[in-house]
């Protein structure tokens, strides 16, 4: 063969694998980045919202905490009934009740607040002697919380039993109760629990208008 026909068969094949290393790039290695770059952006905000569930779950011990080492002395009117709605202490205070109890948080929202003229918070902060009623008959607002969670049935009542006792009123509305099956992806494989359950649960809080 002659020296220029071997340069040319060298140079045809450099371009082969060099047409071959693009189309692999393309094919492979560029869709498996932009898998990488996704799985990286969904992990980047599961933390951040394990870091803040985890920040409001703290804020919730703490709050339950302080509540049970102050059970002897009188409870303040804000800690009852909150000037303004704060939204966020009221998801913190549930979602800590439901960590403390074993029951796992799967939706939490709320309402849009509403204004009315009742007595029935008043009267509900004032039942356990600690508030004056006179102190607390005034326009209240309240807003509604929709939680859905899992978790076994005795849990679940510990988990009623400690938001009663809970200092800021939570008023629960409605209930219902479906059994959990491995269709619902929450088994993974593994056997569910007989006692093991969905909860729907609608509560109603009230606060003080500012």
């Amino acid at each position: 063969m002659k020296q220029s026909s071997k340069r040319l068969t060298s140079i045809f094949l450099a371009l082969v694998l060099l047409v071959a290393a693009f189309i692999g790039f393309f094919d492979f290695i560029e869709p498996a980045y932009g898998n990488l770059q996704q799985i990286r952006g969904q992990l980047a905000a599961d933390e951040q919202l394990l870091g803040n569930l985890g920040n409001a779950v703290k804020q919730a011990q703490s709050m339950v905490a302080a509540s049970a080492s102050q059970s002897s002395t009188p409870i303040s009117l804000n800690a009852v009934l909150p000037s303004g709605e704060d939204m966020a202490g009221a998801l913190a205070q549930v979602s800590g009740i439901a960590v403390n109890d074993n029951i796992t948080v799967n939706a939490l929202a709320f309402t849009a607040p509403t204004t009315q003229l009742t007595s029935r918070a008043a009267t509900a902060a004032s039942a356990t002697g600690t508030l004056p009623l006179s102190s607390v008959l005034r326009p209240v607002g309240n807003f509604s919380l929709h939680l859905t969670a899992n978790g076994s049935y005795e849990n679940f009542k510990q988990f009623l039993s400690d938001l009663e006792s809970n200092v800021r009123i939570f008023d629960v509305q409605n209930i219902s109760i479906q059994p959990v099956t491995t269709s619902g992806g929450i088994s993974r494989g593994r056997s569910v629990p007989l006692d093991y359950f969905t909860y729907n649960v609608i509560m109603q809080t009230y606060y003080q208008l500012q």
